[in-house]
């Protein structure tokens, strides 16, 4: 994804775990910290966004490696200060996986909410997201 996406370079990003169904991601609170000493909003804000895209962009991939995604909605809940390492993580279940699928296999425009939580070791939901996001195969005319 760094290479991709150079943005991510700055913020650390590094990736955890990936799978079809769940993806973690975590990035060092050194280098999103902001005059507080806590993590720097726009930091929480882009690991959860990103989090979500990996298992959506994997999800579309397993359908067709040229599928893009894109985040068209997010809602950002910060319940409290992140004082620890950058965590992220999403979950998504089989059902919704093979809906997204299934739109794309049709040739339609897929379209999922995920609920993503941002945090810390201590605190792993001290951020809610709740992100929808888009995949579409691209025009091959």
């Amino acid at each position: 994804m760094r290479q991709d996406m150079p943005a991510l370079q700055g913020i650390g990003v590094d990736c955890l775990h990936l799978s079809q169904d769940h993806v973690r991601l975590a990035a060092p609170l050194a280098r999103n910290q902001n005059d507080k000493q806590t993590a720097f909003a726009g930091s929480l804000t882009a690991l959860g966004m990103l989090c979500g895209w990996a298992l959506t962009q994997r999800t579309a991939a397993g359908v067709d490696a040229a599928a893009q995604c894109a985040i068209f909605d997010v809602q950002t809940r910060f319940r409290q200060p992140v004082r620890g390492d950058l965590m992220a993580e999403v979950r998504c279940e089989h059902p919704a996986i093979a809906r997204l699928r299934a739109d794309l296999q049709s040739g339609r425009k897929a379209r999922w909410t995920l609920d993503i939580q941002v945090g810390s070791n201590d605190c792993p939901d001290a951020v809610q997201l709740r992100a929808a996001y888009a995949a579409w195969l691209p025009d091959r005319s």
